[in-house]
């Protein structure tokens, strides 16, 4: 098909009010395939001719008719048809997999291809590409595959997904910084879960055996390493609001009432708590940008209008 007869079928679906995908649902095909045509990648058997003139309410001849000389059109099918017999001739695998007649396509649940015409490997990889602008390439910097406007590259930056619509990255150095941030956390709480015990069983066996009193006072310890702990909270996600300061107050008045009968007026000390994160909530709120988000934050959704192309601006959604 000639790119005329392409700008066309772009121009009649969007005055239609149809999407690529709203198109290919009402034939009962993929968004590739219209998506091909609109390229001038291929072109619509009759039926579909047929069914594509009766939807946008025009002729057979005004959706065909073509300003370009015969020959070149002439000069076009022969090519097409060279290119495709050569990929016949290499006789791939692949090649059993489309039909007699039909040119490759993508089909819900797997691939057929028409026939491969390029395939080479050596230092730059390996590089497989089909008669239709479809390929596959594996190198050093990673895995890309690409069918029309679909697209996928995995590599050392991450993972890039477009269908030509909208697109999903994810950073892989992100969440790799993630998970070392969030080991050195769960190491502290350990440490600090470990000490706080141990304390425990020392001042027990050591403080006023008889009376049983370090036993009595020592079990605080555990609410102190559990603020110990959280202070690697602080320090690493940058989260002042982490402190377990709720930890640390009872622990403290308990400690007091049972050692040294500071039950009363030491009780106003719970006031702190509130007041505490009332100071650092702002403050929180200035270092949020200069946090480490969780791994599902990393990706951003970035979805195209359907009727604007791909040089119009982004919608960003952030997934955090």
């Amino acid at each position: 098909m000639n790119i005329e007869i392409a700008n066309r079928l772009v121009e009649l679906r969007k005055k239609s009010g149809y999407s690529q995908e709203q198109l290919a649902e009402k034939l009962g095909l993929s968004r590739q395939a219209v998506s091909k045509w609109e390229r001038a990648e291929s072109s619509p058997d009759t039926d579909n001719l047929i069914c594509l003139a009766k939807l946008y309410g025009v002729s057979l001849d005004e959706l065909l008719n073509t300003d370009q000389p015969i020959e070149d059109i002439v000069r076009n099918v022969k090519e097409k048809e060279e290119e495709k017999e050569e990929g016949e001739s290499n006789g791939s695998p692949a090649e059993e997999a489309s039909e007699p007649g039909e040119e490759g396509k993508k089909k819900k649940g797997h691939w057929e291809w028409s026939g491969i015409y390029d395939d080479r490997s050596g230092r730059n990889g390996i590089h497989v590409k089909g008669s239709d602008g479809e390929y596959v390439h594996v190198g050093w910097h990673g895995i890309h595959v690409k069918d029309g406007d679909d697209e996928v590259h995995i590599g050392p930056g991450g993972i890039h997904i477009n269908d030509g619509e909208s697109q999903m990255n994810v950073d892989l150095e992100s969440c790799q910084r993630y998970r070392r941030r969030q080991m050195v956390v769960d190491t502290c709480w350990s440490l600090g879960f470990a000490i706080s015990v141990v304390a425990y069983l020392i001042f027990g066996f050591l403080y006023e055996p008889e009376t049983g009193m370090g036993w009595a006072s020592g079990w605080t310890f555990i609410l102190f390493g559990m603020t110990l702990s959280s202070l690697s909270n602080v320090i690493v996600r940058k989260n002042f609001s982490e402190f377990a300061i709720w930890a640390l107050i009872p622990g403290l008045y308990c400690f007091l009432g049972i050692m040294f009968g500071y039950w009363h007026p030491h009780w106003v000390m719970f006031f702190a708590i509130p007041v505490y994160y009332i100071f650092v909530s702002p403050l929180d709120k200035l270092l949020k940008p200069y946090r480490i988000k969780k791994p599902f934050g990393y990706y951003k959704f970035e979805k195209k209008s359907e009727d604007e192309g791909d040089d119009d601006d982004d919608k960003v959604i952030d997934a955090e």
